[in-house]
């Protein structure tokens, strides 16, 4: 009963951020979202935790692909409920080619942040995905829990999704980056495709070029290379963007925050 009720609850504030998505109010529908995510928050119950060997890993992850309905929130709690030493989790990573072909395999970044935030929050952490070629996977970092975690290839989409502590260093490339980050530190070594959306604190450097930087609501951004999208700045309300290379233009759209090119202030003027 207490499934079906949480059901329809669900269901009547997917219906209110639509209607509010119909009257293009943008910034209401994504406040709807955050009180529902502050309200599951806090029905949150401790799952509980048990040792895991990389047996026990590999088939918590089998089973998610066998169920239909797993979404990405799943992912993150199958794993968070496993305690597994660095070791165990490396040699998991080491396996995910053989997966690369399941319908939702881009939640696997879930999966592995679930299992690194079960670590040592002093804990440092090295993962190479440098195997896994174009298949990227989602949201590696997410509410990050460790000192830090360091990335060799493509880091894919949403990397440091709602991160509040530590560094993040990727030693390739990213797409998409620090998405309702809140804290910590994030640097690529690399190209990026964007940067910014939602983005309320937090520091977030680029040693290379990127494609977008938009939407930021706090937090602090440094580019050294070229900003190659035009807009730079779109719907933005706070934070800082600071250009070291060159960048197309400047939104029409941007309500605060600062934005610096190599040192000068060009918004506001």
């Amino acid at each position: 009963m207490t499934e079906e009720k949480d059901a329809k609850e669900l269901e009547r504030r997917i219906r209110e951020v639509q209607e509010v998505l119909d009257k293009k109010d943008e910034e209401a529908a994504v406040r709807r979202v955050e009180e529902f995510l502050a309200e599951e928050g806090k029905k949150k119950q401790v799952m509980p935790k048990e040792p895991a060997d990389l047996a026990k890993i590999v088939s918590v992850y089998e089973a998610l692909f066998g169920d239909d309905e797993a979404d990405m929130k799943d992912h993150y709690n199958a794993a968070n409920s496993l305690i597994a030493d660095k070791k165990t989790i490396y040699q998991f990573v080491a396996l995910l080619p053989k997966y690369q072909k399941q319908k939702f395999f881009s939640y696997t970044g879930y999966f592995i942040s679930g299992l690194i935030n079960n670590l040592d929050k002093n804990e440092e952490v090295e993962l190479d995905l440098t195997h896994l070629g174009h298949h990227y996977i989602t949201a590696i970092g997410e509410k990050l829990a460790i000192r830090t975690l360091r990335i060799k290839g493509h880091a894919g989409s949403d990397l440091g999704y709602c991160m509040e502590s530590g560094e993040i260093i990727v030693d390739g490339s990213a797409g998409s980056v620090a998405s309702f980050m809140h804290g910590g530190r994030i640097v690529v070594n690399g190209e990026t495709h964007s940067i910014g959306m939602y983005m309320y604190g937090g520091e977030v450097h680029i040693n290379g070029n990127i494609q977008f930087i938009s939407h930021m609501h706090g937090g602090k951004v440094v580019v050294e290379g070229n900003v190659l999208g035009k807009h730079t700045g779109n719907g933005m309300e706070a934070g800082e963007i600071h250009i070291n290379g060159s960048y197309v233009s400047l939104s029409k759209r941007i309500e605060g925050g600062e934005i610096y090119h190599k040192g000068k202030r060009i918004f506001p003027k």
